[in-house]
Parts: structure tokens; sequence; C-alpha cells
């Protein structure tokens, strides 16, 4: 299990990445990639799902999206 605040990045995403996104700062949202680094913000764990946040340098919310455990790793 990885923890709330743990810094994650993404090694695959199963599916379309865009029906992933929960909200962005930008329009169109912006889609996580294979390879972002971000912080698990919600560990859902009766849903199997954390979500995750990448912050960009000025705050604004790159994206907010969900991922399963197996495609994540602790960095």
């Amino acid at each position: 299990m990885i923890p709330e605040y743990a810094q994650v990045r993404i090694i695959r995403i199963e599916g379309d990445p865009a029906m992933r996104v929960i909200s962005s700062s930008y329009d169109p949202p912006l889609i996580p990639q294979v390879g972002d680094s971000a912080t698990v913000v919600d560990v859902q764990s009766a849903a199997g799902r954390y979500v995750v946040e990448l912050v960009e340098p000025d705050a604004r919310a790159k994206w907010v999206a969900w991922f399963h455990e197996a495609e994540l790793e602790r960095v």
C-alpha cells in the first residue's frame, strides 16, 4: 500500500488516460503520461485506487487523476 502524500511515478496506464482525469487547471484538461511524477493525495482502499496530483511550479494542478497501485511506483 502506498501512503498518502507519497511521491510516485506512473509506470503504466491501463486504458484511456483521459478517462482517469478528475480535474485539471487547464482547458482542455492535460492528461497523465507514463513517466510523470506526482503526489498521492487520497487513498481509496475500498475501490483499490489512488488519487494522484501533479502540480505545476505556479501551483496550478496540471492534472488530478486516479490510478491502481500496479500502475505506480514510489520514488
